[in-house]
């Protein structure tokens, strides 16, 4: 399924993850994977029915409308999903 507001697929991609707490420098984690179906990160995969997008803001939204994640999208084209006491940065990886 589209991401909805969009007429392409930009999100999809392979991402390189780097988790920031506080104003540390961001620490590499991680790739995930991001599709149009599903978000691939940490050994799992999440099927994603939805996307929605408000402003700069994308969600993924799950099976019962459960919020999977969300991102923000910076001027650079970075991703970055706050967390209670840190922040995931993504950055696309190009192939």
């Amino acid at each position: 399924m589209a991401l909805s507001g969009c007429t392409d697929s930009s999100l999809n991609g392979a991402y390189e993850a780097s988790i920031q707490v506080a104003d540390e420098t961001p620490q590499p984690v991680g790739l995930a994977v991001i599709m149009d179906d599903r978000i691939m990160a940490d050994g799992q995969t999440v099927e994603v029915v939805e996307w929605t997008r408000e402003g700069s803001t994308v969600t993924a939204i799950g099976d019962g409308g459960v919020r999977l994640a969300q991102f923000s999208i910076t001027e650079q084209g970075l991703l970055v999903q706050t967390l209670p006491q840190s922040r995931v940065i993504y950055r696309k990886l190009d192939l």
